[in-house]
């Protein structure tokens, strides 16, 4: 009896996991085949469909690595104009006391000065997006990834030929909306 239990336990999960990824497979061949309105059917097969979460903290993760990314970009932007006034300064003050030289050393430290304004805003910076999940549960689920590999076939062209794309899909937790695509080379 203890059998026979388990074993239907066992087939009611899988029927559930396989609707779930139905729900996902179903989004996913959807937003590929619907255009301004009207569905193709691209024939999709699906030789890889590995769904995963995105959590707060992932997400968290990601903002603060690019953060850093704009952050450094800025302070080496900053640093490479102060270094280009600094030489333009150097420069004219070379050429002598004459009335242009010591004009444009007093624009060139004018540009200095804001340059050097700009190093500390940078340095400063911290954008509102950096704080998006700040009182949210690290575990929280805000989206599904899905990495794909499938092959289709465009039943527009002349000759329709079979064709392969690797992908990966960013949805809705609940798997109903495609949020954005990133094509793999």
């Amino acid at each position: 009896m203890k059998q026979v239990l388990l074993s239907i336990v066992l087939v009611l999960f899988s029927i559930s996991c396989n609707g779930i990824d139905d729900v996902y497979k179903n989004t996913v061949v959807n937003y590929l085949q619907t255009e301004k309105g009207m569905k193709t059917d691209f024939k999709i097969e699906f030789q890889k469909f590995e769904l995963s979460n995105i959590t707060v903290a992932d997400s968290t993760r990601i903002l603060l690595e690019q953060y850093q990314a704009e952050k450094q970009k800025k302070i080496e932007s900053a640093q490479q104009s102060i270094s280009h006034w600094e030489s333009s300064i150097e420069k004219h003050q070379k050429k002598g006391s004459s009335l242009v030289a010591k004009a444009l050393v007093g624009s060139s430290q004018k540009e200095l000065e804001n340059a050097k304004t700009k190093l500390e805003q940078a340095e400063q910076w911290e954008p509102d997006y950096i704080h998006q999940y700040a009182n949210r549960n690290s575990t929280e689920i805000i989206a599904k990834k899905v990495d794909t590999y499938f092959s289709f076939q465009n039943p527009q062209l002349a000759q329709p030929v079979r064709q392969e794309l690797g992908a990966i899909f960013i949805l809705s937790p609940d798997g109903t909306k495609c949020h954005k695509i990133i094509k793999l080379k």
